[in-house]
């Protein structure tokens, strides 16, 4: 299949994994820039490649039209949280070599409640100077904070190394408690940092569950406030820091709650999205939106493997329904699009414990990221909490019997506890970032249900003017006192014209992987 001079899509092929589905941006989109060209794997065995094969005692049957119009992926998808409190050297020598195959490079920092809890600064025996202007802070445990944790720095070292697409959480509770000016002071050196770094830093998350009782500074020393304070901060911040940073296209994300108007739960803000619409110009001016969702309630007896499957499209329905609600009331225009920046399956009080070493929860993080992509048009990119997480014990939130059992929402073991894996030994969910990155490709094309069986058909889009495995801009830059095509041309008359433009295109990106590594990656 090809258009008139653009885009070839390969062969479509069927894979058997669970489910993969997403919908066509008509425009740019945050977190748009982490789509690229890429082309299908190849399993080999001995000279030929094949498809894996699912065996089964019945026969099924699938009508499917790889010709239609498909649907895009990113590895916006894929992302992950990195904790404040993860060990930088355990980071390192575990999480990394897993994260990179599994195409998980959108990072999101400090993570969780630290993005409330803490004030980072720059380096050094600096790393607690901020709570010096903040004192309020030193009361919720990270401070001081040890030197083994994953610093500013650390991250920013991690992230230039990895070649991540970073989230960066700044605390608003210094700008709610001290004033606009005390965070922006705080933010602007850190955004500089990752400048410097050569990492463009595009997207800074404003707070960390603002909405709820729970997160800092809310009732300390009798401190309130609501939806509104929040919201006229958010866009006081937003306008000083884009001052500042003029010509960068930095992207602010609002911290919102999926609560229905009228409904207002114990621990949860009363009207927050209210008061954030009718008190504030935070619904219009922001560029995202900041939901999490945690898939299974505390108190919650084991759930059935098929009402644990069907909890994703049903949360997922939820927060895109209550959202288009809240903005189609309030403000007369859909939503920002939505970052899941976190969620989970299932949590660890449930009486499901151990779910972390459960196929099940590889079936579910299959199928959500799966219905997550098909409702791409409202949500733009998920980071699943965490790439590094504590070992908790089941029966109670934080810390219970000795002898509970314990569970970890991370993606690997971190080790010790009952889980009885070895540090860094992978968890179920985590293959189905692995596969998702193999096999999601570039375009979804169709989808199809039999009984108990999904197929989906994925096709990987690779430009055909030119150089067939390399983009227009790619080909342009230049290295070494020519263009990446030049060079690429060259490697061919080298061989007498014998060498493949794909496969000379694969040498000079291996060769130049910063100035030329945009082409056709080498198949694994």
């Amino acid at each position: 299949m090809s258009n008139q001079c653009g885009e070839r899509l390969s062969s479509a092929r069927v894979g058997s994994i669970v489910l993969l589905l997403a919908l066509v941006h008509t425009s740019a989109l945050p977190f748009d820039e982490a789509h690229e060209q890429r082309e299908p794997p190849a399993f080999r065995s001995g000279s030929t490649s094949h498809w894996p094969r699912v065996n089964a005692r019945t026969r099924l049957h699938f009508d499917v039209d790889a010709s239609l119009a498909g649907h895009s992926f990113t590895p916006s998808f894929l992302g992950t949280n990195l904790p404040l409190y993860a060990p930088t050297r355990k980071l390192q020598s575990d999480a990394l070599p897993l994260l990179k195959p599994a195409g998980m490079r959108l990072w999101r920092w400090p993570g969780g409640s630290n993005g409330n809890y803490w004030c980072p600064t720059l380096s050094g025996q600096k790393w607690d100077a901020c709570f010096e202007d903040a004192p309020i802070f030193k009361r919720y445990g990270a401070y001081p904070t040890s030197e083994a944790s994953l610093h500013l720095s650390a991250f920013i070292a991690l992230c230039k190394r990895s070649g991540c697409t970073p989230i960066v959480q700044i605390n608003s509770g210094i700008a709610i408690k001290y004033g606009v000016a005390a965070c922006v002071a705080y933010a602007v050196p850190m955004v500089q940092m990752f400048l410097d770094a050569g990492i463009d830093l595009k997207y800074l998350e404003f707070g960390n569950e603002m909405y709820g009782t729970w997160s800092p500074p809310y009732g300390v020393d009798g401190l309130v406030y609501g939806g509104g304070e929040y919201g006229r901060a958010f866009s006081d911040f937003r306008h000083r820091v884009k001052a500042r940073f003029s010509g960068r296209d930095l992207q602010f994300g609002l911290v919102v709650n999926t609560d229905q108007p009228g409904f207002c739960t114990q621990n949860n803000i009363c009207n927050w999205n209210e008061h954030i619409l009718s008190h504030s110009s935070a619904g219009s001016e922001a560029e995202w939106l900041v939901v999490h969702r945690y898939f299974s309630d505390w108190g919650e007896q084991a759930m059935l493997d098929g009402t644990i499957l069907q909890s994703g499209p049903q949360g997922l329905d939820h927060i895109v329904g209550t959202l288009h609600q809240w903005w189609g009331s309030r403000l007369g225009r859909p939503p920002p699009p939505v970052a899941l920046t976190e969620y989970s399956s299932i949590f660890m009080r449930s009486q499901a414990c151990g779910a972390a070493q459960q196929y099940i929860s590889f079936l579910w993080q299959t199928k959500f990221i799966g219905d997550a992509v098909a409702r791409s048009g409202s949500i733009v990119a998920m980071n699943h909490f965490a790439a590094f997480s504590r070992h908790r014990a089941c029966v109670t939130w934080g810390a219970g019997r000795k002898r509970a059992p314990s569970d970890s929402y991370s993606i690997y073991s971190v080790g010790g506890g009952e889980l009885g894996a070895a540090d860094g030994t992978p968890f179920p969910l985590y293959y189905a970032f692995l596969l998702w990155n193999l096999y999601g490709g570039n375009t979804l094309h169709s989808s199809r249900t039999n009984g108990h069986t999904t197929v989906y058909v994925t096709s990987w889009t690779v430009r055909t003017c030119g150089v067939p495995s390399c983009n227009d801009e790619v080909l342009g830059t230049r290295v070494s006192g020519a263009t990446c095509l030049d060079l690429i041309h060259a490697k061919q008359r080298q061989r007498g014209g014998r060498l493949a433009e794909v496969d000379a295109c694969r040498q000079v990106a291996r060769e130049h992987p910063r100035s030329c590594g945009g082409g056709l990656p080498d198949r694994p």
